[in-house]
């Protein structure tokens, strides 16, 4: 833009939306041009390898949440691990163990909208963001199904 290329064929991103971009969005991003560059057969190599690194640098930080979460669950320090799985499933973490966790922890607590709110989101996330060839997909998609219809069923 500087040197007046107004024709560019690319949107420049400006500093301002990269440090807006969640985790979850800059993994679907990275994951896009990543999948594009493993398609291309005359991609870098080096280019390749650093957006695998940035991957799974972000999954290692969603599972180290769960874990965690975990951790603070058995030391009875609900509130926090509470605040953990939440920023997983705001980022889209594709694994089970957060909207799980959370569902049962808003279950126990009586927090039915909430239950409820944790709920959709797994089932929305298991059927449009989770990979479809993906081995326990529809298992745990069906599970959150049949957890949100029942907890459906306490709200009436």
């Amino acid at each position: 833009k500087k040197r007046g290329n107004k024709d560019q064929p690319f949107k420049l991103i400006s500093e301002e939306e990269v440090k807006a971009e969640t985790e979850g969005g800059k993994y679907k991003r990275l994951n896009l041009e990543y999948g594009k560059l493993l398609k291309n057969p005359n991609s870098d190599f080096n280019l390749i390898e650093k957006y695998r690194k940035e991957l799974s640098k972000i999954e290692n930080n969603w599972v180290n949440r769960n874990l965690k979460g975990i951790k603070l669950e058995k030391e009875g320090k609900i509130d926090k691990a509470i605040k953990l799985y939440e920023k997983n499933i705001e980022e889209e973490f594709d694994g089970s163990h957060p909207y799980t966790r959370l569902a049962i922890i808003y279950s126990k607590k009586g927090l039915l909208d909430d239950e409820i709110r944790v709920l959709k989101k797994a089932v929305w996330l298991f059927e449009n963001v989770v990979y479809k060839e993906r081995d326990n997909r529809s298992q745990k998609l069906d599970k959150f199904k049949k957890r949100l219809e029942k907890a459906n069923k306490k709200r009436l």
